[in-house]
C-alpha cells in the first residue's frame, strides 16, 4: 500500500492537533495548567489541525469542489466527519478567547467541554 503524501500529512498532522486539542480540553476543564501554557497549546492544536484539514485538498480530483463533501452530511459518514472537524473550531476558539480574558473564565468549561464532545463524534464519525 502506497497511500498519497497528502493523506499521509492529512492523518498525522490533524490526529496531533486533535489529540493536543483533546488535552487542551482535559487539561482547561480540570484547570490542570495556567493560562498561557494552555493557550500556546490550543494555538499549536489549531495550526497541527489546519494544516492537517488543508493538506487533504490535494488528495482530491478537484479541490475547487471541496465544498461539497460537506452538502451529504445526511448520508455520508466522512460528510459528518468533515463537518464536526470543522465544527471543533467554534469551541476551541471560544476556549482561547476565554484564556486571554475577552470573555468569561466560566465559558473556559463550558467550551472545553463542547470541545471535548465535538472531538467525540469526530472520533465515532471515522469508526
Amino acid at each position: 500500500m502506497h497511500p498519497a503524501l497528502s493523506v499521509i500529512f492529512f492523518t498525522t498532522l490533524s490526529g496531533a492537533g486533535y489529540g493536543l486539542l483533546t488535552w487542551c480540553a482535559l487539561a482547561a476543564l480540570a484547570q490542570w495548567l495556567p493560562a498561557r501554557p494552555l493557550l500556546i497549546s490550543l494555538v499549536m492544536a489549531l495550526v497541527l489541525v489546519t494544516i492537517g484539514l488543508l493538506s487533504s485538498l490535494g488528495h482530491l480530483g478537484k479541490p475547487q469542489r471541496a465544498w461539497r463533501a460537506f452538502s451529504q452530511w445526511r448520508s455520508s459518514w466522512l460528510s459528518r466527519e468533515g463537518v464536526a472537524s470543522v465544527l471543533t473550531f467554534v469551541p476551541a476558539v471560544l476556549v482561547g478567547e476565554a484564556l486571554t480574558k475577552r470573555i468569561p473564565l466560566k465559558l473556559v468549561r463550558i467550551g472545553a467541554a463542547v470541545s471535548f464532545v465535538l472531538l467525540g463524534v469526530a472520533a465515532l464519525a471515522l469508526g
